[in-house]
């Protein structure tokens, strides 16, 4: 397989995105002094005068909420069925709007939650991976681009290189 072939390739793209977005909250973690007490961590209180990023448990994986300076940003919204859970938590940290709705990729355990989520939340910036027909989430993704179009937002394709500042992050 040529190097080309293999930056095309799904797999080798997630891994990438993945192990990304793992450095990027390892470096903020480490930056930003956030508080990493067990009362910050599982409380149910969060003060939005700090920036913090909790993790959302959606069944199979997690998605990220990152809070900072009065910005937010999701990563990943789960399966369907983890909207529910998604909303709660968001209301849970006092979050009323996202910036940043990030899908890593569109398989159905990453976007399926996203249709329940931009249901009850304006998103003003959607990001999405490239959309092709043999996309797993490819009803999703349609149904979650109208909503945050139909509200205003704005929607980008990712590419290698692309940059958002939410807050101090």
């Amino acid at each position: 397989m040529t190097f080309k072939g293999l930056c095309n390739n799904r797999i080798v793209k997630a891994v990438i995105t993945v192990i990304l977005c793992i450095s990027v909250f390892a470096v903020s973690f480490v930056l930003s002094g956030i508080d990493l007490s067990t009362s910050a961590l599982f409380g149910v209180e969060f003060d939005k005068s700090n920036d913090f990023v909790r993790m959302i448990d959606v069944g199979q994986g997690d998605s990220i909420l990152i809070y900072s300076n009065g910005y937010s940003a999701l990563i990943d919204a789960g399966v369907s069925d983890a909207s529910a859970d998604v909303c709660t938590a968001l209301e849970s940290c006092g979050i009323d709007r996202l910036d940043v709705l990030l899908i890593t990729h569109l398989d159905s355990d990453h976007i399926g939650g996203a249709e329940g989520v931009t249901e009850i939340y304006g998103v003003k910036n959607l990001i999405l991976p490239e959309i092709s027909s043999e996309s797993e989430g490819l009803v999703s993704a349609h149904l979650v681009i109208s909503r945050v179009a139909e509200a205003g937002g704005n929607i980008y394709t990712a590419v290698q290189g692309m940059n958002f500042k939410i807050g101090e992050f």
